[in-house]
């Protein structure tokens, strides 16, 4: 019978020992789980302070931040630049009142009704042909316009120097 006594006890003290394992491992899961909850908010609001810090001395930072400040200010100005050579790119009228994107042919703001701007005559490609009728851009040697169909004049062969 002892040996049976010895076995239970060894059994009980094997599952204790499995159940405190598993309390443990949860335990590390719980807390492993919020030490990550709490670096991104660590990071979050090291992110609002440089951005904060940026609006409010960005333009005269500190000696120790200079350097970061100025990196941060050509970026800007680069993404800047990046952002009207697209809108110009596509041909993209900016609402001058809120900022939003609307499409060439647009007169007014979609998002806030504001009359939008002319936008700048594209600059003409050497060779490009357009349509006398609809001002579409046509191949060079079409006879007819693809966009509204008006018969083009011939095009005259460019006259040789000799």
């Amino acid at each position: 019978m002892a040996f049976f006594d010895e076995l239970g006890a060894k059994l009980t003290k094997t599952g204790q020992m499995a159940a405190q394992k598993t309390n443990d491992l949860a335990e590390t899961a719980k807390l492993n789980m919020r030490t990550g909850e709490l670096n991104k908010v660590i990071q979050e609001q090291y992110a609002r302070l440089g951005e904060r810090y940026f609006a409010l001395r960005g333009s005269a930072p500190e000696e120790e931040l200079a350097e970061i400040c100025a990196a941060i200010t050509k970026a800007n100005e680069e993404l800047e630049s990046i952002r009207l050579d697209l809108q110009r790119i596509r041909q993209l009228k900016v609402c001058p009142a809120c900022g939003a994107e609307n499409p060439s042919d647009a007169s007014f703001c979609s998002k806030c009704s504001a009359q939008l701007p002319e936008l700048p005559p594209k600059p003409a490609e050497p060779g490009a042909r357009f349509c006398f009728n609809c001002g579409g851009k046509v191949a060079v040697t079409a006879q007819f316009c693809t966009k509204c169909g008006t018969k083009l004049p011939p095009v005259e062969a460019p006259a040789q120097e000799g």
